[in-house]
């Protein structure tokens, strides 16, 4: 199956079905929705219930990330409670930022559905901005409460979102924990702007007068801060007369200043609510906008800025409601063009797919693609902006220099079809600008810009006055007005047909041209011949240009202008004076146009190794294979072995099945043939599969002389012929007779996927022992890699890799393949039976400890589970840790257990507080006699627990406080060291809460003189 996603659209229920076959026996997540993601993904549209059953029986929410934002929206429409539960239970990784749909659904979830999803402090900003202003405070409250009533900076990048009053009271807070002694980040937050910033959330009566002294201060950079916060500031008040009011201040003052102040000023402007600026904005801005473009200084910084208000008071402010305001806004690009020219017009638009746009307004901190005026102007508003604009053009005209048409009309897009004089002007450009601009100005007048099609108002008015009206006259067709403009200026300039506009016109829709276009010496001023003069019959009129042939182009044209075109391009070809470059691409014309084979063989025979290689290359499209493949074959022995092999595997895909066996065949199996071509007769082989093609394929690798290359050629197709099970005989012979370093990359490659369920097994044995017979260590890893992969349909014999495992001296690629096993479930209790006899090794004879080695490798493979651990995978590690505590030397490995036993959020006893500071007690007498021990362990606990990574949630610390204080009540020296390590990530975290400073002024007074120190090492000022 090549399309999965195709296969979807029609049988969404059966991709479904295969699907859950797939997740049920055994394929790791991530590689099945590598493979079938796309296709699952687009069935999940028509099956949602199919799609939630399958995210939630197989635990596979930690993919949902990763569903496309319309099937998000499918979950939901199906059954929103268990959407919302699948998603935001596997949203502990993944997302940067919740998509859309998710967080559209969640406006009416619970508070703790809230705070689960921004359980990342990263995530907690979009969410915010997402939720009605009404619910914003108290999911702010609830996340300070969960980080144990913090009061620090960690929210000032959230004080944008939420409710005036709310801002207020938390900027407050942060400005007094900010000027505070009482933080450890002191250091690295002591910014002067700091407070400046805070200040400005606070009530307007309280912010104004810092923000006013600081707008007018010394210091060029604060002024252009305070400024920008004053108006921010005054913005939130929702008050257009303090607004106004103070833009005409900042106007005043502004004056005298340089850029950066007046481009900061702009910036913020442009971020103000379009419905607080009107009419009474007007002359305050014009007086900003023209000191920003008449100053010395002025950069394009300030000009895009000046640009961006511009376009944002257009889109949002009807003409009629606000006529001197849009009026400025039109003007401002005036003063632009009257200053910089065609310099002061935003750039032409990128023309980004709909699906990319989207992508990219899913983050609102990121960069917009500078879109062109056709995206900002209303309908009709581009005469207005003619109309500001007509002096300059004019002035230009005079001067007949046109590039300031040309850059409206790249800004303009499609706006400018409608603008008689803007295309009057491409047209004049045409006849009389430098080349270079006239071929620009060309493509502009000929070919339509991309973007959404309107109903043009003179296609509507003509509709609603009737077809039959006398008056009503049709609008003309764009398509048939673009064909008219090219035939017109063909017929003025018959060189015009090398411009690429024109050519494809004529080319694709007058075909009847062609001739007389290409007949004749026809000189004008688009045809190059100073350079080269036009010697020879059959040459074209420009001897430096060739025509470029288009797929599907060709077939228009009738055998006489074929030949005639062809004529043309081996003239380009033969002629040595011209560039290389021209040449090959005459070349490659020669082969779209088709029927040019015998000239590419005469060309591929050349000395001239380009040249050659090019003709090579282009008999793959003369639309001959059956007559290139031979000469193909023959050129694939030669120097250009290279091109040739590409070329012939582009041919064999339209060459018969019954004709391209005996070819292949003879390609891999002549004694003469190169590596490299017998190599692409394999893999073609494989991919084309022509009648006996596995036939061929066993008998080439039944060679004992195949070239090794060749060999690793064959496997790799070999295995992707599973159907046949000669196949997987054959491969078997990989790990006795040919198990080199290639050929065990090779066969590390498949994946079950590609492979039936009932042959699987028999490759789970035979990936077992190609990663026995592995030597290097590049290989040995991707091997163990790979029998991770293929573990759960290992069916072989379990007490041979059993006995190996508890052997120290045995050897050390069967502890992967024990590993594997005991990840799948394959093998469960076995494993404390290799513990105990590993055990019972430690610590050995000599210097080595292969023994204890090789209990830590299994050991943290069970730590490595808890994460996402089923109940047998709990008690297996809660044994194994038993049973290494018991012996002393291994007893860092059963507190390595122990940590990952410690409850969270997702296991039994994390809603309690209790239950977490029992376990850690717990982990604190196992180490009560090991101090030393329980220092590095308390290190590595507290680190995983609170840490924001992995699959476990991290730990509150409202949670860690609890244990805390229980550890140092107890008085012992273990306890002690625990507490430690919570207090000083727990202080940190909660910036140094008031619970939080009395524990570690109790772990300052402790009998125990370690503990005193590592308490008083603790920073806190």
């Amino acid at each position: 199956m090549t399309s999965w996603t195709a296969l979807a659209k029609r049988h969404a229920g059966a991709v479904m079905a295969v699907a859950e076959q797939d997740v049920s026996t055994g394929v790791p997540a991530w590689a099945w929705w590598r493979r079938r993601g796309a296709g699952v993904a687009r069935a999940a549209l028509a099956e949602p219930a199919l799609m939630l059953a399958l995210l939630e029986r197989h635990d596979l929410r930690h993919l949902a990330f990763r569903l496309p934002g319309a099937v998000l929206n499918a979950l939901f429409r199906a059954d929103p409670a268990r959407a919302i539960k699948v998603l935001v239970d596997g949203s502990s990784i993944g997302w940067a930022e919740p998509p859309k749909a998710l967080l559209r659904h969640l406006r009416s979830g619970s508070e703790a559905e809230i705070l689960r999803l921004a359980s990342a402090e990263h995530r907690l900003g979009p969410v915010l901005r997402s939720l009605p202003p009404a619910r914003r405070t108290a999911i702010f409250e609830a996340a300070a409460e969960r980080r144990g009533g913090s009061t620090g900076l960690w929210g000032m990048r959230l004080l944008r979102w939420l409710p005036a009053e709310t801002a207020a009271g938390a900027a407050g807070r942060m400005l007094a924990w900010h000027d505070s002694v009482w933080h450890s980040a002191r250091s690295r937050l002591d910014d002067p702007d700091i407070p400046l910033k805070l200040t400005s959330y606070l009530p307007y009566e309280e912010a104004v007068g810092p923000l006013r002294e600081a707008a007018v201060g010394g210091d060029p950079r604060r002024r252009g801060l305070a400024r920008t916060l004053l108006v921010q500031c005054t913005a939130r008040t929702r008050n257009r007369a303090a607004l106004h009011t103070l833009l005409a201040d900042l106007a005043l003052r502004t004056v005298n200043e340089q850029d950066p102040l007046r481009r900061d000023l702009l910036t913020a402007l442009a971020d103000v609510p379009p419905g607080l600026l009107d009419d009474s904005c007007a002359e305050t801005l014009e007086r900003i906008a023209t000191d920003a473009v008449e100053a010395p200084d002025s950069s394009p910084a300030t000009q895009e800025a000046l640009r961006s208000l511009a376009g944002r008071i257009l889109r949002h402010h009807d003409p009629a409601a606000a006529p001197a305001l849009t009026a400025w806004a039109l003007g401002a690009y005036g003063k632009l063009v009257a200053r910089h020219g065609a310099g002061g017009l935003p750039a032409q638009a990128l023309q980004a797919s709909p699906v990319r746009r989207r992508r990219r307004r899913d983050y609102a901190d990121a960069p917009m693609e500078p879109h062109g005026l056709d995206r900002v102007l209303r309908a009709g508003q581009e005469h207005d902006l003619l109309a500001v604009l007509r002096p300059h053009l004019r002035a230009a005209r005079e001067r007949e220099d046109f590039t300031l048409a040309v850059a409206l009309a790249h800004a303009l897009g499609r706006r400018s079809w409608a603008l008689a004089e803007l295309q009057d002007d491409l047209r004049a450009a045409i006849r009389t600008a430098p080349e270079p601009l006239a071929r620009e100005a060309a493509d502009l007048w000929l070919t339509r810009p991309h973007g959404r099609r309107r109903r043009r108002p003179a296609a509507r008015a003509y509709r609603s006055a009737g077809a039959d009206t006398a008056a009503a006259q049709p609008p003309p067709n764009p398509a048939t007005l673009r064909l008219e403009r090219a035939v017109e200026l063909v017929r003025e300039d018959p060189s015009a047909v090398t411009l690429p506009a024109v050519w494809r016109t004529v080319a694709r829709h007058r075909t009847d041209l062609l001739l007389p276009l290409l007949n004749g010496n026809h000189g004008g001023r688009f045809a190059d011949s100073s350079s080269v003069p036009p010697t020879g019959r059959g040459r074209f009129a420009d001897p430096t240009w060739v025509p470029a042939v288009g797929g599907g182009d060709a077939g228009r044209w009738t055998p006489e202008q074929r030949d005639r075109i062809r004529t043309g391009l081996a003239a380009v070809v033969d002629d040595e004076r011209l560039p290389v470059a021209a040449r090959v691409a005459a070349i490659q014309a020669t082969g779209r146009i088709g029927g040019g084979l015998a000239l590419l063989a005469a060309w591929a025979d050349r000395e001239a190794t380009v040249l050659a290689e090019a003709a090579i290359t282009a008999m793959a499209s003369a639309g001959e294979p059956d007559r290139a493949a031979p000469v193909l074959l023959r050129h694939a022995g030669g120097q250009a072995s290279r091109v040739a092999v590409a070329a012939l595997a582009r041919c064999c895909r339209a060459i018969a099945p019954s004709r391209l066996g005996p070819l292949l065949e003879q390609a891999l199996t002549a004694p003469g043939s190169k590596v490299t071509l017998r190599k692409l007769a394999a893999r073609q082989l494989g991919r084309n599969r022509p009648p006996g093609a596995v036939d061929v394929l066993l008998r080439t690798w039944a060679d004992s002389r195949l070239h090794p290359d060749v060999r690793v050629a064959v496997a790799s197709v070999l295995l992707g012929m599973p159907e046949d099970p000669r196949t997987l005989d054959a491969l078997a012979d990989a790990a006795d007779r040919h198990a080199g370093e290639p050929m065990l990359r090779t066969l590390f490659q498949a994946h079950p996927m590609a492979y039936a369920p009932d042959v699987r097994p028999a490759y789970a044995d035979l990936v077992r022992r190609l990663l026995m017979a592995a030597d290097l260590p590049g290989v040995r890893f991707r091997g163990s890699k790979a029998f991770g992969v293929w573990a759960p349909w290992y069916r072989g014999d379990l007490g041979e890799i059993i006995d190996a495992a508890a052997d120290p001296g045995a050897n050390e690629q069967v502890i992967k393949v024990f590993l594997a096993l005991l990840r799948t479930g394959t093998i469960r209790s076995e494993t404390l039976d290799v513990l105990t006899r590993l055990a019972a090794a430690v610590p050995g004879d000599g210097l080595e400890t292969p023994a204890r080695e090789r209990v830590a490798t299994i050991a943290s493979a069970l730590a490595a589970m808890q994460d996402t651990a089923e109940p047998w995978q709990r008690r297996l590690a809660r044994d194994a840790m038993d049973l290494l505590a018991a012996q002393p030397l291994l007893l860092p490995q059963a507190a390595r257990l122990a940590v990952a036993l410690l409850p969270t959020d997702e296991t039994d006893g994390a809603g309690e507080p209790a239950g977490f500071a029992d376990a850690l007690c717990a982990l604190a007498d196992l180490l009560r006699d090991r101090p030393v021990l329980a220092a590095r362990t308390a290190d590595k606990a507290t680190s995983k627990l609170f840490g924001d990574y992995g699959r476990r949630p991290p730990i509150p610390p409202a949670a860690g406080l609890p244990a805390a204080r229980r550890l140092t009540d107890r008085g012992d020296l273990a306890g002690a060291l625990f507490a430690c390590e919570l207090i000083r990530v727990g202080g940190e975290r909660t910036d140094w809460a008031a619970p939080w400073r009395e524990v570690l002024r109790d772990l300052r007074e402790s009998p125990h003189l370690e503990v005193r120190q590592d308490a008083w090492d603790i920073t806190v000022a």
